[in-house]
């Protein structure tokens, strides 16, 4: 799985599950390395640890085996 992070002028922290990653806007992560399963996914403020409230959050997303999947966070509306 590859994270894409479209939100302009926000750092953020991306958790898969444990995973965590920091993310710049206009970055892509390198590829995480996951098993089949399903994951829960959270953005944060960048700095605020996985317990805080979240920006974006997207419960139980499927990943099956041998997927070549990317997330990508959207840009805020103007």
């Amino acid at each position: 799985m590859s994270v894409g992070h479209a939100v302009p002028d926000t750092a953020v922290d991306v958790h898969v599950d444990a995973a965590l990653e920091d993310s710049r806007p206009g970055t892509v992560s390198a590829t995480l390395t996951l098993p089949a399963g399903s994951y829960d996914l959270k953005v944060t403020e960048a700095g605020a640890g996985a317990d805080a409230e979240s920006l974006i959050d997207a419960g139980g997303v499927d990943v099956p085996a041998g997927a070549n999947a990317s997330v990508e966070a959207p840009s805020r509306n103007p």
